[in-house]
């Protein structure tokens, strides 16, 4: 729901793993650290980086679409909210 949520407003979290991800005592779920956040629908290409997301989290867009070039991340597609859609897949799994 928090994640629906964010982007609904636009917001991509691209750092959902099970350490950003709290429980507190009545059961309520608080998604943590917005700090590689971005809104999608403003994302600049060159905002657009293939550092999203632990490595065991990234969705394959962002592992494809990004090609390391002499130590820098080339833009080669973009991608969306569903990179969050995929790490959550990826924490439940």
């Amino acid at each position: 729901c928090a994640i629906n949520h964010l982007h609904r407003q636009g917001i991509i979290h691209r750092d959902l793993k099970p350490s950003n991800i709290a429980v507190d005592e009545k059961g309520v779920v608080k998604v943590l650290d917005f700090g590689m956040a971005r809104i999608f629908d403003t994302i600049a290409a060159s905002e657009m980086t293939g550092y999203v997301v632990t490595r065991y989290y990234r969705a394959s867009e962002v592992v494809v679409g990004f090609l390391p070039d002499e130590d820098v991340f080339t833009h080669l597609s973009p991608y969306s909210e569903k990179v969050d859609i995929w790490s959550i897949g990826c924490i439940f799994a």
